[in-house]
């Protein structure tokens, strides 16, 4: 066997050549490129988009001064021609008809453009506009202008989408058309409909009374700044809803002008034997005003009046019909419904403790052989300085005196005790026809500027008693409460003033 050295097993070392790098050449390619492709961008010749289609199709467009005459054929009404006068616009030939001349103002207005959305048909011996709503009873709209054309657009049926589109067609074209702008809400009036409806411009703090009488009888009367009812039985009157009635008789609007009063109209429309009659009494005010270029003042006195709503007939189960100074007009159920359904156990005090505490002037009560008897004066607060103390805004600041007998009390207890009292409230009605009997097993006694309330509760079962106010008993409340409440407002009197 043979063998190797070491000096024969040398390893030899192998020195590595670098590479030479290639960015140069590839860099230039790039560019190359991206010049080709710009060259071959903006040297290709650029497809111009396709035209916008447009959003509406004018079928006829003019100003409205060229407008002389503007027919109108409503739906379920005659056809009348409004035209221009030199005080704004009539009714051709009926000169001293009161129209609306906003609503007039309007219709001129909206004639003045009439267009389409998109072409639906061409009439055919395939088809007619009566396909498409399109008749001789169809709200018909004919212009006359100043240069003796005549324009006329006749409407079809409107289609249930989600915004609003009807069809319609022009006299002379066999086209049927669709349109989006709604014609009808703005022309599609009979002549009666254009007829101007009074405002009912009264502020309601004004009201002294309200009677109603027919198939319901009510009466309600502000009495010492109090509101009260005195008919069919004489008992205070919840604040909060008298308010709310308030409120609404000042929102009240006729909707429309039906017709006039004759003997034959008040037969036809319900009001010979009207269902309701309301009657609103109104106090004696004074309007004034300032003159906008001088500033003078102004002022007219209006004396106490009254005004009187008949109420008639229903119609289409929304409105009724309604007689107002000689005149029929419809009224809606949302806006004089609420005159239908005014009733005195709706209205009656359910806070038996309900006035305010500054309005007091004597308090007596009584519970389980205990009573006790509160006279209240209300006095300018007085400062050191002999100055009658007054807020930020200048309003004097006032105490509250609180007396039993001679005895001057700390009102503080007595004010915490009212306070829970004026939050006593009915849970229930009583049965019809309940009398009370027996003692009360408490009373509170409320004396006030100009009235008196007596307010007595009675045993009516084991949690509830019934409460009488003036005599009158109408409600049932939680007995527990009256207890503490009567307790507490006892207990006030044993505490005296500390300076």
């Amino acid at each position: 066997m043979s063998s190797t050295s070491a000096g024969d097993c040398k390893m030899q070392s192998i020195e590595k050549k670098p590479r030479k790098k290639a960015t140069g050449w590839v860099i230039a390619l790039l560019m190359l490129a991206l010049i080709l492709a710009g060259f071959l961008f903006f040297s290709k010749e650029k497809i111009p988009p396709p035209p916008k289609k447009p959003d509406f199709i004018t079928l006829f467009q003019t100003e409205e001064d060229t407008i002389l005459a503007l027919t109108i054929n409503p739906t379920g009404g005659e056809t009348y021609t409004l035209i221009k006068t030199e005080d704004g616009y009539a009714i051709k030939g009926r000169d001293s008809f009161p129209l609306n001349q906003d609503l007039a103002a309007s219709m001129f207005d909206m004639v003045r453009l009439i267009r389409a959305s998109e072409r639906i048909a061409v009439i055919d011996q395939a088809n007619s506009p009566e396909d498409f709503g399109i008749t001789q009873d169809s709200l018909t709209i004919t212009l006359r202008l100043k240069n003796g054309q005549q324009v006329t657009t006749r409407f079809g049926y409107p289609l249930n989408l989600e915004s609003y589109s009807q069809y319609l067609m022009m006299d002379g074209d066999t086209t049927v058309y669709l349109t989006s702008d709604n014609y009808p809400d703005v022309c599609d009036f009979t002549d009666l409909q254009l007829h101007t409806v009074p405002g009912i411009n009264f502020t309601p703090d004004l009201v002294d009374a309200i009677h109603v009488t027919g198939e319901r009888e009510l009466s309600l009367e502000r009495v010492n700044d109090f509101w009260q009812l005195t008919h069919p039985y004489t008992y205070p009157a919840q604040p909060s809803k008298v308010q709310a009635v308030l409120e609404k008789i000042g929102k009240m609007r006729l909707a429309a002008y039906e017709a006039e009063g004759t003997e034959a109209n008040l037969a036809k429309y319900g009001l010979a034997s009207p269902r309701f009659v309301v009657c609103l009494k109104m106090a004696e005010s004074v309007i004034s005003s300032a003159d906008t270029q001088t500033g003078e003042q102004s002022s007219v006195r209006i004396p106490a009046h009254e005004q009187v709503f008949q109420i008639g007939r229903s119609f289409d189960g929304i409105g009724f019909y309604c007689l107002y100074e000689h005149k029929i007009y419809k009224a809606t159920m949302l806006s004089m419904g609420f005159l239908e359904n005014l009733t005195s156990d709706d209205l009656a005090l359910t806070t038996p403790v309900h006035l305010s505490i500054n309005a007091l002037t004597g308090l007596d009560v009584a519970y389980e052989n205990r009573q006790a008897s509160f006279t209240l004066e209300i006095v300018e607060q007085v400062a050191k300085n002999n100055q009658l103390v007054v807020d930020e805004h200048g309003r004097i600041q006032y105490d509250l005196w609180l007396f039993a007998g001679d005895r001057r009390l700390d009102p503080a207890p007595f004010v915490a005790a009212y306070t829970q009292a004026t939050k006593l409230s009915a849970s229930a009605n009583l049965p019809e026809g309940y009398q009370a009997a027996g003692k009360p097993l408490g009373s509170v006694s409320l004396s006030f500027e100009g009235g008196h309330m007596e307010v007595e509760f009675f045993p009516y079962d084991a949690l509830t008693l019934s409460v009488q106010i003036n005599g009158k008993a109408l409600h049932m409340i939680d007995k527990e409460s009256v207890q503490i409440v009567l307790n507490q407002l006892i207990k006030a009197a044993d505490n005296p003033f500390v300076r």
